[in-house]
């Protein structure tokens, strides 16, 4: 690989970084329960269930679903970032060839490994929608990162053992090499470069439905005030999803993006 790739991931690694720590300080900052506008437009998938007029949340139910939507956002948006429109540094085939497998190997000091990706998008989403994101996100059954078989030479010293006993004995047969597992990409994946979202800021509004349940609207750039002072928002930047609360664990219900 050439220098001039690895400074170019490590700009890269370090302006992502810069862009969630931000999205976690802003939203944790502004996270605010609101009575959402049932005509309000959206981008994402809007949820199924409404509010129960009769049901008044607790001060501790909403403080819970302050604290529950700014990690699960902060994540929906790294999700995001890794599943639609960026995704993980690569390195590239030998000749520049296509791999034979269909995966290159994943390049990144921030994820080694496919459980890591696998912890991240089911700790954040319910069952079936984390399961979508992993094996189906473009809807036609591409699954983006996988695990990928390469060959690693041995330590010379195990190799130089390995020849020894292949020349004392006909049956004593050593490779020089060995298989590990590392991270993959799809070589099918290609980033959305139409995608013009701004996560850098943003403003949640949480609705309470039950113990269980919680309407989230995620305002991108925030909520800003028109000339007549009340609150103005561009449609395209607002997204529409869900929690709802698993065993004691909040989770997303739809991926918004």
């Amino acid at each position: 690989m050439s220098a001039n790739k690895s400074n170019n991931n490590s700009s890269r690694t370090t302006i992502i970084a810069t862009i969630i720590v931000a999205v976690a300080a802003v939203v944790l900052a502004i996270v605010a329960v609101m009575t959402l506008n049932k005509g309000s437009g959206n981008t994402g998938s809007t949820p199924s269930a409404s509010a129960d007029p009769a049901f008044k949340p607790t001060d501790e139910l909403i403080e819970e679903c302050q604290y529950a939507a700014h990690d699960l956002v902060k994540n929906n948006y790294e999700v995001v970032r890794l599943f639609v429109t960026e995704g993980l540094p690569r390195y590239d085939e030998p000749y520049g060839n296509l791999p034979d497998d269909g995966i290159y190997t994943v390049n990144s000091t921030d994820y080694s490994s496919l459980a890591e990706i696998e912890a991240l998008v089911n700790s954040t989403f319910v069952n079936s929608e984390a399961e979508r994101i992993l094996t189906n996100i473009d809807g036609n059954g591409m699954a983006v990162y996988k695990n990928r078989q390469i060959y690693v030479d041995l330590p010379e010293d195990t190799a130089e053992t390995s020849t020894a006993a292949a020349e004392t004995s006909e049956t004593a047969s050593r490779p020089h090499y060995t298989t590990e597992t590392v991270l993959g990409i799809n070589a099918n994946f290609k980033p959305d470069t139409d995608y013009n979202k701004d996560w850098s800021s943003c403003s949640i509004a949480v609705l309470p439905l039950s113990e269980t349940e919680c309407r989230l609207t995620v305002y991108l750039g925030g909520l800003g005030e028109s000339s007549e002072g009340s609150e103005s928002v561009d449609p395209e930047n607002v997204l529409e999803t869900q929690m709802v609360k698993i065993n004691g664990e909040w989770k997303l219900s739809v991926f918004v993006y």
